[in-house]
């Protein structure tokens, strides 16, 4: 049934067999001169209210959708949640027991946890611009992943990544395609890495290598296998968005917070604007 012959359908049965049923009882127990008053149903206002209610429903389902495609990580807020905070602290100190010295940066739209590695030395794995200049404002959360990462990446004959971009507010790019979604760049989560360094210096252009080169696959075997990466896009996976590049994207595990209070709802709603 449709949104009107639902609401009306109950006010149809009411009226054609219930009403008359007690009209005879009432007229029948007070010998004939019982008052009887029907109030007036108005089904045309019922009908709109519970289109009302309706419409209601399907903004607040579609909003839920619009969120589900922000390409977040789960739990992620901004700003950061109490959670969020705690898991940066506890990827610090574990960048620091890594041996990567870093230094925090100044507060960055969307990168929870914005650091800087001077030396852009991750256990012992360099990170070498192609063009941009330093610093390089990083998510402690990649930071950790690639220096988790290092040792086997060093096994496999090479010391040196060289990338373009690691925090860019921009959308997701993917098969050809700008996407609404932003991408992991703008959380500082990510990093596009165009050419391998070999231990003898020798240079593995992404773009033009990849298929024949033995390092370019073990290095995407290494960190395919590493546990550390949310996502890696390559040459391989996704040849018209990613065929010069890797695109490395970091885990960010956030435990499911608690409910947040009234008042704390305002004040992030304040914060928000």
């Amino acid at each position: 049934m449709g949104n009107a012959a639902e609401a009306e359908y109950p006010l149809r049965v009411v009226r054609r067999f219930a009403l008359p049923l007690l009209i005879a009882f009432a007229m029948a127990a007070g010998g004939g001169n019982a008052d009887v008053v029907v109030a007036d149903a108005k089904p045309s206002s019922a009908t709109k209210e519970v289109s009302k209610k309706r419409a209601k429903k399907r903004k607040r389902t579609k909003k839920r959708r619009r969120k589900k495609k922000a390409n977040m990580p789960r739990n992620w807020t901004w700003p950061p949640n109490k959670e969020m905070k705690a898991l940066g602290e506890k990827c610090l100190e574990e960048l620091t027991e890594l041996g990567v010295v870093w230094k925090k940066a100044t507060a960055t739209r969307k990168v929870a946890v914005p650091i800087t590695v001077p030396a852009m030395d991750f256990a012992g794995l360099k990170l070498t611009p192609i063009f941009r200049k330093p610093p390089f404002v990083i998510d402690c959360h990649l930071a950790r992943a690639i220096a988790r990462a290092a040792p086997d990446i060093l096994a496999s004959d090479v010391t040196e990544l060289r990338f373009s971009t690691i925090h860019e507010y921009r959308r997701v790019r993917l098969r050809g395609r700008t996407l609404k979604a932003l991408s992991r760049h703008s959380l500082g989560l990510a990093v596009d890495v165009y050419e391998l360094v070999r231990t003898d210096g020798t240079k593995v252009v992404v773009a033009k290598d990849y298929r024949g080169s033995a390092h370019a696959h073990a290095v995407e075997a290494t960190l395919l296998a590493s546990g550390e990466l949310r996502a890696l896009l390559t040459p391989g996976n996704d040849p018209r968005s990613h065929h010069d590049h890797f695109h490395l994207e970091a885990k960010m595990t956030i435990p499911t917070p608690a409910k947040p209070t009234k008042r704390a709802r305002k004040r992030r709603k304040r914060l928000r604007k």
